[in-house]
């Protein structure tokens, strides 16, 4: 038997690759199939790296066939029907069913026609005598699949701008999610922060990454990073002393401590000073009034401290040494207080710097610097109205404007003219002014367009710096507001400031 086997495993050889070549055809026929469905669904469904992945089903489907193939080669049985018919007359099989009828006690009769068999098998040329046959079928098959797939291919999608914004989106996401991994990274190698800390920030950065993975536009991608630094902004507070944060919020409540109050509540020790120091400068223009109010305010600070008596008793001498009107001693207190304020800071600082960081970046990465960008263009543009006035400084100003009015001017200064009265925000004869805004096509290509009455009325001519500070106060409570980018914090900061 392994003597006929052995004889007719050339013939075995080429049989095997025959049908191999049969299943890899099959396979590929297959793999253009599914392609060609994954080409016509990604012309309405936002499908990725097309290529890669008909790429890969073809790699996975022609493997699939090779195993398949270890299902079905063929045996001893089919080899010596299959050499029979080249015309040896059925000697093979003949042969074959022989040693399966007698085993190894053969007769004379059955050794004679099984020695022929194993002759004939030794002398013939199976590689010349059995071809490889190609199957005709399956090329043609083949060729219109490949066909297809490459006309499918140029077939526009019906859907192009939305899965064009698709795409973007998504690789908004993976740009996002890369910087977000980028933070994690830093924040392994940042020797200030205590494992437990970093663990912290690491399970907030980690919820970031997963709600985007979720989102389906851009706004969620804003929405999901506002999220993100809200939660950022809540671990930095609940971080700021006990004590400390109990101050910030006494203060806050009076209009001459609000800013060192936010300050305090922050727990940033520089913007502390600065709020600190400004308070101090500040005192000497103050009125009976109003240093009575900031007065009380010390007091009340100082009273709600439970368990910490070195910064109530600061708090307490600054009270007493303002209301003596000393400024020598009110100097003295003033430098004890702030290095009391300056140590309950200094707790958790690295944790609050870092949270601040990380809320920036992923903030400015949202809008921040596509804000700052159309802000510097549009003050390149220039004012789009004539006007001349006089004020500080000098300077040249040209600006145009859409439409049919177009002006350019001249005049001195930025700012405003000292004791000068402008109008407060009610707009100066607007009251019932129709007006008509025309809106712009949105994706689904629908206009929306709504006529509105103005609820001006005729305004009041106040001084400047009333109403500067009535817009300023109104700006920084709004900004308070968690969902607002840092970018549109910093602009709206740098434009008050700028009037000042």
């Amino acid at each position: 038997m392994k003597d006929l086997y052995k004889a007719l495993r050339p013939l075995r050889i080429k049989m095997i690759l025959e049908k191999w070549i049969h299943f890899m055809f099959i396979s590929t026929i297959v793999s253009m199939g599914v392609g060609m469905g994954i080409i016509i669904v990604s012309k309405f469904i936002l499908i990725q790296n097309i290529p890669a992945k008909l790429l890969f089903i073809l790699f996975l489907l022609l493997i699939t066939g090779s195993i398949a193939l270890l299902f079905r080669i063929p045996n001893i049985e089919d080899v010596a029907e299959k050499g029979d018919s080249l015309g040896f007359k059925e000697r093979f099989i003949t042969a074959f069913e022989i040693f399966q009828t007698g085993g190894n006690s053969l007769g004379p009769m059955e050794r004679i026609m099984v020695e022929d068999a194993i002759c004939h098998a030794q002398n013939s040329n199976f590689r010349k005598n059995y071809p490889i046959l190609f199957p005709r079928k399956k090329i043609k098959i083949l060729g219109i699949m490949i066909i297809g797939v490459i006309l499918t291919g140029f077939v526009p999608s019906p859907v192009k701008d939305r899965l064009k914004y698709e795409l973007e989106v998504k690789q908004r996401i993976i740009e996002e999610t890369k910087k977000v991994e980028k933070i994690q990274e830093n924040l392994k190698k940042d020797t200030k922060l205590t494992p437990k800390q970093v663990k912290m920030l690491n399970e907030e950065l980690e919820k970031l990454k997963s709600n985007l993975k979720k989102v389906k536009n851009e706004e969620d991608i804003i929405r999901t990073n506002q999220k993100a630094t809200k939660e950022l902004k809540k671990i930095s507070k609940d971080s700021v002393q006990r004590e400390l944060n109990k101050v910030g919020e006494n203060l806050s409540k009076h209009e001459s401590t609000r800013e060192l109050g936010d300050k305090l509540q922050q727990g940033n020790i520089e913007e502390i000073k600065r709020a600190l120091e400004k308070l101090n400068k500040e005192i000497k223009n103050f009125n009976e009034e109003q240093i009575h109010q900031l007065a009380n305010g010390l007091k009340q600070a100082a009273k709600d401290l439970e368990n910490n008596p070195s910064l109530k008793q600061a708090l307490m001498d600054y009270e007493e040494a303002l209301n003596s009107g000393n400024l020598n001693d009110l100097q003295k207190e003033y430098e004890n207080l702030s290095r009391e304020l300056e140590n309950l800071a200094l707790e958790n600082k690295e944790l609050r710097e870092s949270i601040d960081k990380i809320r920036k970046y992923i903030s400015n990465s949202s809008q921040g610097d596509d804000i700052q960008q159309e802000s510097q263009e549009y003050n390149q543009n220039g004012n789009p109205e004539d006007g001349k006035g006089e004020g500080q400084g000098q300077g040249k100003g040209q600006g145009q404007s859409q439409g049919q009015s177009q002006g350019q001017g001249q005049g001195q200064g930025q700012g405003h003219i000292p004791n000068e009265n402008i109008y407060k925000r009610e707009a100066t004869d607007k009251q019932d002014y129709k007006a008509q805004v025309d809106g712009e096509k949105n994706e689904t290509g629908t206009i929306h367009q709504k006529d509105e009455k103005t609820i001006g009325k005729r305004g009041e001519s106040i001084p400047y710096q009333e109403v500067y500070h009535e817009y300023k106060k109104n700006a920084i409570k709004f900004l308070g507001d968690d969902s607002i980018p840092y970018g549109i914090k910093d602009l709206v900061e740098e434009y008050f400031s700028s009037l000042e």
